[in-house]
């Protein structure tokens, strides 16, 4: 019986290494296919400079408070990038350095090497990206049970496969969540998207979605209608039966632009932009005592 294996791609003297470099977090690459990627740039990038700040909870909350770690351990995330995927983002890195077939056993146990070897910073999740994990069910699965709750998982999906009934249930639980990236422009069929997200809710997975960003509101209207559709589909859920999950995607801190105050400035825009956008959605859907609690928490039904 063979194993079951994974593509994770080569790390080491890959464009994506000069980004790894330019990092205001952690910048060293772990047996030339992992990374630890620290999200929020405590005191550096304004809009990020604390929790409190946010207008509902990011993972980084969500993981402190499941798991006991503070917000750095929780904001530190072990990946290895998935080599396959079936879509062709321009921004994307992967699959252009060449990959390691590398086992479940294997990821747990370097993510795990990791937190021993630098115990001082450890990273506090332990991140499935890509590609697209949904290519990988059964590794993806096997990764979740090999964790068995210990940590946390977080599983990036780009919403256009479905998991299996037995993935599905390997991803309810408490110590595990989905990003879900809505993609505009990209995926060809949006309401496909909207399907999966209406079923991977319905099961109880614990999700977050992506909003996208770009220099005007053209994706965040698109954003607004995805968040629409999600009403109307999902009666009760993902907005309605539990905290509100949604991330923001700042392309505009992305370290490949070098300017920090440019960063900021971007950053700014872009929040403000959001905000706005929230606050109009919010104002229809929900009574207005329910928007202006301090982390969005919509508790109908």
């Amino acid at each position: 019986m063979s194993r079951l294996t994974a593509p994770i791609d080569v790390l080491t003297d890959s464009t994506q290494a000069a980004d790894v470099a330019s990092s205001k977090g952690p910048t060293d690459i772990y047996n030339d296919l992992y990374r630890v990627k620290q999200y929020n740039k405590w005191g550096i990038v304004a809009p990020f400079s604390h929790p409190a700040e946010w207008e509902f909870p990011q993972p980084v909350q969500v993981v402190a408070e499941r798991m006991g770690l503070t917000y750095d351990e929780a904001d530190r995330t072990f990946l290895g990038q998935l080599s396959g995927c079936n879509l062709d983002c321009r921004y994307c890195y992967r699959g252009t350095t060449g990959s390691r077939e590398v086992t479940p056993a294997q990821y747990v146990n370097e993510f795990l090497c990791y937190n021993i070897e630098h115990f001082e910073a450890p990273a506090g999740v332990l991140r499935i990206s890509g590609g697209e994990p949904m290519l990988h069910q059964n590794w993806v699965g096997q990764v979740v049970r090999l964790v068995g709750g210990e940590h946390y998982v977080w599983v990036d999906t780009n919403l256009t496969i479905s998991p299996s009934l037995g993935l599905t249930r390997e991803l309810v639980g408490p110590n595990v969540s989905v990003n879900g990236c809505f993609k505009p422009g990209v995926v060809d069929d949006p309401w496909a998207q909207i399907e999966l997200a209406k079923i991977m809710v319905g099961a109880g997975v614990d999700m977050y979605f992506y909003w996208p960003s770009d220099d005007g509101q053209r994706y965040s209207n698109l954003f607004i209608d995805f968040l629409e559709c999600l009403e109307e589909a999902i009666p009760f859920a993902p907005l309605r039966l539990t905290v509100i999950h949604i991330k923001y995607y700042y392309d505009a801190v992305k370290e490949k632009v070098g300017n920090w105050q440019e960063k900021t400035e971007a950053s700014l825009k872009a929040l403000q932009l959001r905000r706005y956008f929230w606050r109009e959605f919010c104002t229809k859907h929900y009574p207005s005592w329910l928007c202006h609690t301090p982390s969005h928490q919509v508790m109908i039904g």
